[in-house]
């Protein structure tokens, strides 16, 4: 697995493909997702782990670019959407762990997402720092 950080960037391949009990089409009950044996747990453990390797220097990153790669190992068809839902427990461990403030969108943006196809599956997440987003409110004094 390749981890690195290059100039600000904190990158981390996740050696699986997002859970697909957060997929919208899932009919896993909510234990499945959250608890010691869940999911969620197993993202976080792992992403604070990767992070780690990464070589994460433990300081927030106020705004970034998100980019998620997914590494299919087949050519089943999927519905994109399903898998940026799946995205979830990965963007809930950065909050978490402290990698980023938040993971709403005048922070993150709107990730972009691609895939290619090689095999064994995998998520890479590209982070980058960004400058900060308009937020709106009163733009000086007349």
């Amino acid at each position: 697995m390749v981890t690195r950080q290059l100039r600000g960037q904190l990158r981390f391949t996740v050696p699986y493909l997002p859970p697909a009990s957060y997929s919208p089409n899932s009919r896993v009950k909510w234990t499945a997702k959250r608890g010691k044996k869940g999911d969620n747990h197993r993202v976080l453990e792992d992403v604070r782990v990767l992070v780690l390797e990464a070589g994460w220097d433990q300081k927030i990153i106020p705004v970034a670019n998100i980019e998620v790669t997914f590494h299919f190992p087949n050519r089943i068809r999927r519905d994109h959407e399903n898998f940026i839902a799946r995205c979830k427990p990965i963007f809930d461990a950065l909050v978490r762990l402290g990698v980023l403030p938040d993971d709403h969108i005048d922070l993150i943006g709107w990730p972009r997402y691609g895939h290619i196809y090689t095999s064994p599956p995998a998520t890479i997440i590209d982070i980058n720092p960004a400058a900060p987003i308009y937020q709106g409110g009163k733009r000086g004094k007349k």
